[in-house]
């Protein structure tokens, strides 16, 4: 069974449609409510975690001295 099958699966059980749809007849009107301002801020903050992680990381390997 590949990864992502079972997601898949869930597609043809009510229940779960019900619950991704919250009420909006297809997946369309529920993208619609997507608020992109909160979505680039999440992003946003991702990245910044990322960069924050990554120069915490290069600290630490120039500190053990394999680079410069």
């Amino acid at each position: 069974m590949m990864v992502d099958t079972p997601q898949v699966k869930n597609l043809n059980n009510p229940e779960y449609i019900k619950i991704l749809l919250k009420g909006n007849a297809d997946l369309t009107g529920r993208f619609a409510e997507i608020d992109i301002k909160q979505v680039r801020q999440a992003l946003s903050e991702e990245q910044k975690n990322h960069l924050l992680l990554s120069k915490e990381n290069a600290e630490a390997v120039q500190n053990i001295g394999f680079i410069g």
